[in-house]
């Protein structure tokens, strides 16, 4: 009887031991902010959520609070970076091993959904964001990522969206030259003088046609100055006359503007090159000055005849003539 009590109490108090064990475990390894909250019974944490409005430079970052009764956090925000990071709960924001950081102006925020812009990024970056909220320590939620946009949205070139940008409301305008403004051509082989603000615009297409259709236009191409053309791309043979080339632009963000072009007369024999008047005029003053100069040399020759017909008359001979004339003739 006393053997069967005292193997009792035994494993009652090994089992009171054991409780003691696992309640000094679980406080060893708690996080410093679950054993703050364990003791004084306070209770709050942040989720992150999906990142929207993904754009090249920007995006939106959302996060949620929950909070136990009677209890307000006074910072709220989001850590992010370029690179992957592990849970830094209990450190402060600049702590975290995150690059950047942005908070919302200190206040006593409670439980629900918040929001921050996160500006200054990169295009077609992948980020890691964590939401965080801050009271007498900081929680953190888990890592989302996120991809940034191309710096020009696929959709720029798309049908709709944005209305066309007109010359007027560009400084300098936007136009497009072929062979610098000539008005003829006998090569269908031609270089476009493509003028627009390299700054403002980034992208571009060509076409022979207005409606641009495939087999006759570049598709959007990144904006190049100057560029090599063929005035009959897209047909299967190429007639004289008339030919014209439409450009449209695109801005970095992808508006597009309106459809420029230039016109130019193909023809396959040589172009009659025309010449200015002015141009004219000082050529004929050359030949005449030309003309003067030939006129003077013949009245010359003409006088040299005369007398060398007198001094033949006189009875000298050929060679004495050319010794007059020419000095040291040799015979």
């Amino acid at each position: 009887m006393i053997d069967r009590d005292l193997r009792k109490n035994f494993i009652l108090g090994a089992r009171l031991v054991l409780v003691l064990l696992l309640s000094l475990v679980d406080s060893v390894f708690l996080l410093p902010t679950q054993r703050v909250q364990a003791i004084s019974g306070m209770s709050f944490s942040v989720t992150t959520q999906a990142v929207t409005n993904i754009g090249p430079t920007a995006a939106t970052a959302n996060g949620n609070i929950s909070l136990s009764t009677g209890v307000t956090v006074d910072k709220r925000g989001f850590v992010y970076s370029a690179s992957s990071h592990d849970d830094p709960s209990g450190a402060n924001p600049q702590d975290s091993g995150y690059e950047y950081e942005v908070e919302e102006a200190t206040g006593n925020f409670g439980a629900g959904p918040f929001s921050l812009p996160l500006n200054g990024l990169s295009p077609r970056t992948t980020y890691y964001v964590r939401a965080y909220v801050c009271s007498t320590w900081c929680n953190y939620g888990e890592e989302v990522s996120f991809t940034t946009a191309d710096s020009i949205p696929s959709r720029s070139f798309r049908a709709g969206g944005w209305a066309p940008m007109s010359v007027g409301e560009v400084k300098g305008g936007f136009k497009v030259l072929i062979n610098n403004g000539t008005s003829s051509t006998n090569s269908s082989k031609v270089t476009l003088q493509l003028i627009a603000n390299p700054q403002l615009f980034k992208r571009m297409r060509i076409s022979n046609d207005y409606n641009f259709s495939s087999e006759r236009s570049t598709g959007v191409i990144s904006y190049q100055s100057s560029y090599q053309w063929n005035l009959c791309k897209g047909l299967t043979s190429c007639s004289e006359g008339p030919h014209h080339v439409y450009v449209r632009y695109y801005t970095y963000w992808g508006r597009p503007t309106e459809v420029v072009s230039d016109s130019i007369i193909y023809r396959k024999e040589k172009p009659i090159i025309k010449v200015p008047v002015e141009e004219l005029q000082a050529r004929i003053v050359e030949l005449k000055a030309e003309i003067a100069k030939l006129q003077a040399r013949i009245a010359q020759l003409k006088e040299a005849k005369k007398e060398i017909f007198h001094l033949v008359a006189k009875g000298e001979t050929l060679w004495q003539i050319s010794q007059r004339y020419l000095g040291s003739a040799t015979r």
